[in-house]
């Protein structure tokens, strides 16, 4: 058996979106992994591959930076080039860790005239954050 990156269809980062997210979900993971309420539950599989490919689209330093410095602005939102300036990197580099992010449910864009401007989704995060630690965000 060969060691490297799993492949195949359910190693893609798939997207989650709260207009696509079926009811009984919170940020694209299913409710019924919360284990804060009435006890707490490991998570199955399914929800499993769900946090590990979050997690999987946070395991870059250039994402985490690009997620808190959109939390650092929740109500206005940054555009790309205005992420691509604080970072340090080009405006095409930075717009593919944004679909990444945006992908995996981190954060939302949204045109407004030529620009596009990305906000971070803290229910996304909040979310995750639940299911590692079910003691957390209570």
């Amino acid at each position: 058996m060969k060691n490297g990156p799993v492949r195949g269809p359910r190693a893609q980062v798939r997207e989650f979106s709260p207009r696509r997210a079926p009811s009984g979900r919170c940020g694209g993971i299913p409710a019924e992994v919360y284990p804060g309420r009435p006890g707490p539950r490991p998570v199955d599989d399914d929800a499993a591959l769900h946090v590990a490919l979050r997690l999987k689209a946070l395991a870059d330093p250039v994402r985490v930076r690009l997620i808190s410095l959109l939390l650092a602005e929740p109500d206005t939102g940054r555009t790309g080039g205005d992420l691509a300036a604080a970072v340090g990197l080009s405006e095409s580099t930075v717009g593919h860790h944004l679909t990444q992010l945006r992908k995996a449910g981190f954060i939302d864009s949204e045109r407004h005239g030529m620009s596009v401007v990305h906000q971070a989704r803290r229910e996304a995060l909040t979310a995750l954050c639940t299911v590692l630690d079910p003691n957390c965000c209570r």
